[in-house]
């Protein structure tokens, strides 16, 4: 789909077409933690919120330079609890 149409149906913002792909379900689990190192953040921040992620992804996610990222990973109840503990402040 063109930039236009994303433009059309969201207004001024554009979203990134693989961002709606982070919904699809049929995702293969190397699809997955390839979509968590890609390039936009936005993505990656959806990514982040799937339950069915394979823990590779769950730990590079956690990893993400992006505190947005990492948040919606907290937020996930299927994140595991020993990725939770690394997402944990330290202070």
């Amino acid at each position: 789909m063109s930039d236009a149409y994303f433009e059309l149906v969201c207004g001024d913002e554009v979203i990134d077409p693989d961002a709606l792909r982070t919904e699809n379900s049929f995702m293969s689990p190397v699809e997955l933690f390839r979509f968590a190192a890609h390039e936009n953040s936005e993505v990656r921040e959806a990514l982040a919120a799937r339950h069915d992620l394979p823990r590779k992804a769950f730990d590079r996610l956690a990893a993400d330079p992006v505190a947005a990222v990492r948040q919606a990973l907290a937020r996930n109840p299927a994140t595991p609890a020993d990725v939770l503990e690394l997402l944990r402040p330290t202070t």
